[in-house]
């Protein structure tokens, strides 16, 4: 239909290559909510939200 050709890149892994790398170690995010509470940014959009739900009322 299409044709073409694949070839194996040189830095390709194999099975029982991959199959012997370590697990990867996925750490959880962080958030610093005192860095955050302290950006002026933060406190923008707390005093839009506050006002939505004073119009919302």
């Amino acid at each position: 239909m299409l044709g073409g050709k694949i070839s194996k890149s040189r830095t390709a892994l194999t099975q029982v290559q991959y199959a012997a790398l370590p697990p990867i170690v996925i750490q959880p995010p962080t958030v610093d909510y005192e860095a955050m509470m302290g950006d002026p940014l933060y406190a923008q959009l707390q005093k839009q939200a506050d006002n939505l739900e004073a119009w919302k009322q």
